[in-house]
């Protein structure tokens, strides 16, 4: 007969081969022959089907249920064979009613899992055409490659094509976010689920969406941490201020390499996030996190979480972190920087951490409480060193944190020169409640150079306008309000030791004669204000004839100094003889003063 009346062929048409064919008169005109062929080939296919079960419980017997590659490659090699022979000897419409072809691949997929053989997991669940539950299995397969942390693989595989609808990259993130979002109460887990969705869409160059899965993962991580009743242990709370910077840092990354208008987040949800507001809160969570891996920071991660903006610049001050405290203090200027006639907190926050904190330091006098003493008092040098990248002290570098306050006072005052002489362009006046905060924590102290020429001439010193307040390229100096800071510290020769150098200073700059008023050149010189320091001097003088030796010798110095400023005075005039144009805008300026 042909091959269509043929048991194959019978059953490709839907007859059924069962015991009634048996038993009924269809096979009896079957030839002898074909009959055999087709018992022959059902029973090869037994054969294969009773190897791969003998392998699959030897497999398991022998691995304790965690196969290994190379005993699943052959186990899976007895699968194919079996899957080979069935699918090429039996029609397809045969093959897709069988159950054992459908347990052969399920078969397949169990141990490729096992063996972490992903490629052939995947083509077992794929080519399992008549399981109901490709996805489910898709989604086992997805979430074992992450808990290995077979990331890269997962990377190449989103590419392949799953059942003619498109590759597997959308339905590889939901299963991930989805998988992410039901362990957000979990701290413990061990399993980076938001990494590695932020990993899938970074693969595609989808950055606004790998942004968005991190702001998520950063939101979910510390509302999970603060919702906690109990307080979390050592490992917790340090997993969740680690995650919650990372996320906001990997956050700012993908938004940056975003097209420029499109530079924000949540126009799906309730509150939208600039590329601005990313950046400050990746600089927050940087500071929090510095913070909570201090020892003498609080218990709670919750009171750093909660912490206001205010509080958590003085905590990190007062701890040492001077540069997390200015960046903080930055960031918080900057958003509010749509009132511009409100105070300007970065100046407050900044002249806070340098007087408050950093000033103490570097002019190593701890006048503090004993409540205070431990956290003030302890060793900065760590934090120093990482607040600053030009301190160049060799001795500092070699020293141990251990190292006692001669070191530690040097680095601070190498930190302030560095913070006072960089932000005192932008804050005005820095220069000079640097110097009132030296001056009242030590009344016998004095100024350090630097500082000193920073408020009479800026830094770099310019042209000089003499005592007029300068608005130069790098600082703003304010000589005249110098001399009134030192005289109400009464520090009177330091004062005039300001005005000789400030008169000096005119001799180096360019000719009276060719200075006109009417083009900027006016030269300000406080006359009254050194009249009343002339005269301050004459009533000590005049006043202690009968004082110690050692104060005569103060007084001897006092007047030397003022001797000195009365030289600068008369050069001063001689030269203003040469412009009378210059001497009246002087007069004019002092009279109005």
């Amino acid at each position: 007969g042909t091959f269509r009346d043929y048991p194959l062929a019978l059953c490709s048409k839907g007859i059924s081969v069962d015991q009634s064919f048996i038993d009924g008169n269809a096979w009896r005109n079957i030839p002898r022959l074909s009959m055999y062929n087709f018992v022959k080939t059902l029973m090869k296919v037994s054969n294969l089907i009773h190897r791969v079960d003998t392998f699959k419980r030897y497999l398991k017997l022998g691995s304790g249920e965690k196969s290994l590659p190379p005993c699943c490659a052959v186990f899976l090699e007895a699968v194919n064979d079996a899957i080979t022979s069935i699918t090429s000897t039996l029609p397809p419409e045969m093959c897709r009613d069988m159950p054992e072809l459908s347990s052969l691949y399920s078969a397949a997929f169990t141990t490729s899992i096992g063996g972490r053989l992903w490629n052939e997991a995947l083509d077992a669940c794929i080519s399992n055409s008549g399981e109901g539950d490709k996805n489910d299995k898709l989604k086992h397969l997805i979430l074992e490659m992450v808990r290995v942390g077979d990331i890269d693989k997962l990377v190449d595989m989103s590419l392949t094509v799953v059942g003619g609808s498109g590759d597997l990259f959308q339905l590889a993130t939901t299963i991930v976010e989805e998988a992410a979002l039901e362990q957000q109460d979990d701290l413990d887990s061990g399993l980076d689920y938001w990494g590695c969705l932020y990993t899938l869409h970074a693969s595609r160059g989808n950055w606004k969406q790998a942004a968005e899965a991190m702001d998520i993962c950063g939101k979910v991580t510390v509302s999970s941490a603060l919702s906690k009743t109990n307080s979390l242990t050592r490992g917790a709370s340090k997993k969740v201020m680690d995650l919650a910077s990372l996320s906001a840092h990997a956050c700012a990354h993908a938004v940056s390499l975003v097209d420029t208008p499109h530079q924000y987040i949540g126009e799906h949800r309730d509150t939208i996030l600039t590329k601005e507001d990313i950046d400050r809160r990746a600089v927050r969570a940087s500071a929090l996190r510095a913070l909570s891996m201090d020892e003498c920071s609080p218990n709670s991660i919750s009171s750093i979480l909660k912490s206001p903006s205010l509080d958590t610049i003085d905590i990190l001050a007062r701890m040492g972190y001077y540069e997390h405290a200015i960046a903080v203090a930055a960031g918080v200027s900057s958003k509010r920087m749509s009132n511009p006639s409100g105070v300007d907190v970065f100046f407050d926050s900044l002249r806070h951490i340098l007087c408050t904190y950093l000033v103490p330091e570097a002019m190593a006098c701890s006048a503090i409480s004993d409540e205070d003493n431990q956290l003030e008092s302890r060793s900065k040098l760590v934090q120093m060193r990482g607040s600053s990248s030009v301190c160049e002290l060799e001795n500092a570098s070699k020293s141990s944190p251990s190292t006692t306050s001669p070191v530690q006072a040097t680095m601070a005052m190498n930190l302030l020169h560095q913070y006072t002489t960089l932000y005192s362009k932008r804050c005005g006046g820095l220069g000079l409640s640097v110097a009132s905060a030296i001056l009242d924590l030590n009344g016998n102290g004095v100024l350090p150079i630097w500082l000193k020429d920073l408020c009479m001439f800026g830094s770099p010193a310019n042209g000089s306008n003499l005592f007029a307040q300068r608005n130069c390229n790098s600082s703003i100096s304010d000589p005249s309000a110098l001399v009134r800071l030192l005289m109400s510290h009464h520090k009177y020769g330091d004062s005039c030791d300001v005005v000789t150098a400030i008169l000096s200073s005119q001799a180096s700059s360019s000719s009276p004669s060719s200075r006109l008023p009417e083009k900027g050149s006016i030269d300000y010189v406080p006359y009254d204000l050194i009249d009343r320091l002339w005269q301050i001097i004459e009533n000590i003088a005049s006043t202690s004839t009968s004082a110690s030796e050692k104060a005569q010798k103060k007084i001897q110095r006092l007047l030397q100094s003022r001797t000195c400023m009365e030289k600068s005075l008369a050069k001063h005039f001689e030269r203003l003889k040469l412009s009378e144009d210059g001497l009246r805008s002087a007069r004019t300026l002092s009279n109005n003063a």
